[in-house]
């Protein structure tokens, strides 16, 4: 079974947003997927999204002030570059495999720069 969002709440769970303005409920719907991780429902299917683990996981975010946008560091070694409000992929870039994955992130915070750490010991600065 999986959850989906709900305006009713008969059989359904409250969950409160941040400061208590929203109040959603979800509700657990009938019948399984073969993998919850990888198969959403039928009904939600947003746009240019990727589901699934092809990249590896996602080890360390950041949200870039200047651009807007978030940096996310792979497993795979990679830093792919997000759009934070519409959720679109920019870019991606970063040392690869020979790294080992991203273990941290950091943006500066008036220049769009980010800078990695990888599982290598390196710290690596990205424009």
């Amino acid at each position: 079974a999986f959850w989906t969002a709900s305006f009713d709440n008969k059989n359904s769970q409250p969950v409160f947003g941040v400061g208590g303005n929203f109040n959603y409920h979800l509700k657990q719907t009938e019948g399984t997927t073969a993998n919850e991780r990888e198969t959403p429902p039928a009904h939600w299917r947003p746009e240019n999204m990727t589901f699934g683990v092809k990249w590896g996981r996602a080890h360390a975010v950041t949200y870039v002030v200047p651009t807007g946008n978030c940096a996310v560091g792979y497993e795979d070694g990679m830093i792919r570059y997000w759009n934070a409000y519409s959720f679109h992929f920019i870019s991606e870039f970063g040392p690869g495999k020979k790294a080992g994955p991203i273990l941290a992130l950091m943006a500066m915070q008036t220049l769009p720069y980010v800078i990695s750490g990888g599982m290598d010991g390196v710290l690596r600065k990205f424009h």
